[in-house]
């Protein structure tokens, strides 16, 4: 049986702080050894790395996401059995900021608005207010679920 990636690294936007794990899960036979190797922007992530991990199963593990993160991971497998590659590609957001209300008055509906920065350049608005939210990237109001 040929090595194949079988549950490949899907595209992913990740929360700066938080953890992720990127799959790559393969088929292969089991009397052959497999060897999983990462690279990120077509750096080969080292097996030393101490945020980026990779599990036996071939899954990539990255905490404590920064911004640096950003870009495009290749999962490589090789064996004797055959050689695969897949990519995904990897988005990360800022935190939301505190929620800070637009009126406190008597009587008043309470409307509060998050920001969070995204790859630099783009900042994501949500306003809550009177059961709706206003996204400033949709630019739509619609029912709080």
């Amino acid at each position: 049986m040929r090595t194949r990636i079988t549950e490949p690294p899907q595209d992913s936007r990740v929360v700066k702080g938080s953890t992720i794990e990127m799959k790559c899960g393969v088929a292969h036979d089991a009397a052959v050894t497999v060897n999983w190797v990462w690279y990120h922007n077509d750096a080969r992530i080292p097996p030393e790395d101490e945020r980026r991990t990779v599990q036996p199963d071939g899954t990539i593990e990255i905490r404590s996401v920064r911004s640096d993160d950003i870009g495009n991971y290749r999962c490589m497998v090789h064996s004797v059995a055959g050689n695969d590659t897949q990519d995904a590609d990897m988005q990360v957001i800022g935190k939301a900021t505190k929620a800070h209300p637009f009126s406190k008055s008597a009587g008043a509906v309470f409307c509060y608005y998050l920001n969070a920065k995204l790859n630099y350049s783009y900042v994501f608005s949500v306003i809550l207010f009177g059961g709706f939210t206003y996204t400033s990237v949709a630019n739509s109001y619609r029912p709080v679920a």
